[in-house]
């Protein structure tokens, strides 16, 4: 990455990190910012995938708005498992054991806010585009890319969690 597509990057993920912090993703087309800087309304600016650029800039977002494993989060996700018409529920002790009905619920949590996050920045500017991570060419090209994108948030979380607890 060259240092300009460096900068702009930087300047988009701080941008939609902001955004993320104040929870306003579904206004995010409406919130002033240097349109020529943005790398979601000229992802060609990028030598990248625009995939790639995007979820990115959504992961960093994610750990933005998302930042630790705590009980809203816990909530946030049993409100989700509710919603779906699932009848489990997870705790945080579920949670910091590992176990695998509650990790997986974690996980498609991730999953859920990537497919969110996506949605909300393809309506950003007349010229963003639009990704669906569940799309058969995205997963057939970027699978693994999503799925350790999830994994970057959960651990991000987890170790924003620990952090926390020492202090």
């Amino acid at each position: 990455m060259t240092p300009e597509e460096k900068a702009m990057m930087d300047y988009t993920i701080t941008h939609f990190q902001e955004i993320a912090r104040q929870n306003r993703f579904p206004e995010n087309g409406d919130i002033p910012h240097e349109r020529e800087q943005c790398a979601v309304c000229h992802p060609e600016k990028i030598a990248r995938d625009p995939f790639l650029v995007y979820l990115e800039i959504i992961t960093q977002s994610i750990k933005a708005r998302r930042p630790q494993l705590n009980e809203e989060l816990i909530q946030t996700i049993n409100s989700g498992l509710e919603a779906a018409g699932e009848t489990y529920r997870i705790s945080m002790a579920s949670v910091l054991s590992g176990e695998p009905q509650a990790m997986a619920a974690w996980a498609q949590w991730g999953r859920e806010a990537v497919a969110t996050g996506l949605g909300l920045i393809s309506i950003h500017s007349s010229s963003s585009l639009d990704f669906d991570p569940d799309d058969e060419d995205i997963t057939r090209h970027f699978g693994k890319v999503v799925e350790s994108s999830v994994n970057e948030i959960m651990e991000y979380q987890r170790q924003s969690r620990q952090a926390g607890a020492t202090d």
